[in-house]
């Protein structure tokens, strides 16, 4: 069977409060805290996909969004899902909520307060890394 490579992005935003932005999400199939990302559509680059997805999720435009690294699964489905991480400390707007669920900044240590999504930790820690570089 030959798998397909599936393209999403996560966008990690840090305010000067040295909180992330962080998204409750509510749906079935990635509950949990995650943070703002998804599809890449076929129209669009990663990046491009980056900013509109964390627009659509949280009301916040990113400013100069640096990719970090990257996380995949292949144990979700029959596919390769490939995540492209992004991170800036530079945005606008303001924070809305979104049918994916309630967005808000938070502290990393009060993260475990709250029902995490599968991999969290990792992809957080995923991301700590590349900001370093």
């Amino acid at each position: 069977m030959q798998k397909h490579v599936i393209l999403t992005n996560m966008v990690l935003i840090k305010n000067n409060k040295n909180e992330y932005l962080v998204l409750l999400r509510e749906r079935k199939d990635w509950p949990g805290l995650t943070f703002p990302g998804g599809h890449t559509e076929d129209s669009e680059t990663i990046e491009e996909s980056a900013y509109r997805e964390l627009y659509e999720e949280s009301g916040l435009k990113a400013i100069d969004l640096r990719c970090v690294g990257f996380y995949e699964w292949n144990n979700i489905d029959s596919n390769r899902h490939l995540s492209l991480l992004y991170y800036s400390d530079k945005f606008s707007g303001e924070i809305s909520n979104s049918l994916e669920g309630k967005v808000f900044f938070l502290k990393e240590e009060d993260f475990n307060k709250y029902p995490l999504s599968n991999d969290f930790n990792e992809i957080f820690q995923t991301f700590k890394r590349g900001i370093r570089k």
